[in-house]
């Protein structure tokens, strides 16, 4: 089974400074927003080919403090294989479905709690299109 990690979801209370500082500073490139009812409530950050930031508003969100995380996202190319893989050994997971971003993913935890969402994009996954990727 072959993963490697496709995103680490942040949590922020300001998207402009997020960007400043990923972008400007570090030299990340946005790639797409998410959009909520036309206003952008987050969006992904590329470090380098394949690895990404998934960024989100939050408006509580406890910045400041150490920040925070949403979840660890691993891309598998074969999301089937892994979620077998997982049933087999008796961990919770949820149904694999496709998101807004056309990419297939499942969520389950680790042993210490830990969100992790494992994901195959498709090729009109926005990831790899930078099309916005419109929230209901």
């Amino acid at each position: 089974m072959y993963l490697s990690l496709a995103h680490i979801c942040i949590q922020t209370d300001d998207l402009e400074k997020t960007t400043h500082f990923y972008c400007d500073i570090l030299g990340m490139t946005r790639v797409f927003d998410f959009k909520k009812n036309g206003e952008v409530i987050g969006f992904y950050l590329r470090m380098t080919e394949g690895n990404f930031i998934e960024v989100y508003l939050e408006k509580d969100a406890p910045c400041g403090t150490g920040g925070a995380y949403r979840h660890i996202s691993f891309e598998s190319r074969d999301i089937d294989g892994c979620y077998s893989a997982l049933k087999r050994e008796g961990v919770e997971i949820s149904g694999i479905q496709i998101g807004p971003d056309h990419t297939y993913s499942f969520q389950c935890k680790d042993p210490n709690g830990v969100e992790i969402e494992i994901l195959q994009y498709t090729g009109a996954s926005c990831q790899l299109t930078g099309t916005d990727c419109e929230l209901s």
